[in-house]
């Protein structure tokens, strides 16, 4: 048992809780009420019995139009993690969304930024 608010190597870094934080975009209701479309490619590879990396490609889109927009935009996420002991464990993940059309309806001036995001955690198991 243990607790842990990792999503593994699915979930956008950018849009979606990654490690630990639940202040996001997405747990507002306009857009968690519109469901999401999010097709997506993701790659892990164990580089020992500790250490592990992995990508993921996302295109993140509402299933219902807002405005006449669903596009989210693309996000590219990188992660690495390494356990320290049987229980103890580190991580760290790196997200870049490349905002899309809704992304930008958003924004009070209609452009909406690309955004840059990283979290990290210490997870111990017991």
């Amino acid at each position: 048992m243990n607790i842990d608010a990792y999503m593994g190597g699915f979930g956008s870094v950018v849009v979606f809780d990654s490690f630990a934080d639940d202040n996001t975009l997405v747990a507002t209701s306009y857009i968690q009420n519109r469901g999401l479309n999010m097709p997506y490619v993701s790659v892990d590879y164990d580089m020992s019995d500790k250490a592990s990396v992995g990508a993921s490609a996302l295109y993140i889109l509402t299933a219902e139009d807002i405005n006449g927009e669903d596009d989210l935009g693309i996000e590219i996420a990188a992660r690495a993690s390494y356990k320290i002991t049987k229980n103890l464990s580190a991580g760290i993940e790196a997200g870049y969304l490349i905002g899309g059309d809704l992304w930008d309806e958003f924004a009070s001036d209609g452009d909406g930024d690309d955004v840059i995001r990283t979290d990290a955690r210490i997870l111990y198991s017991f």
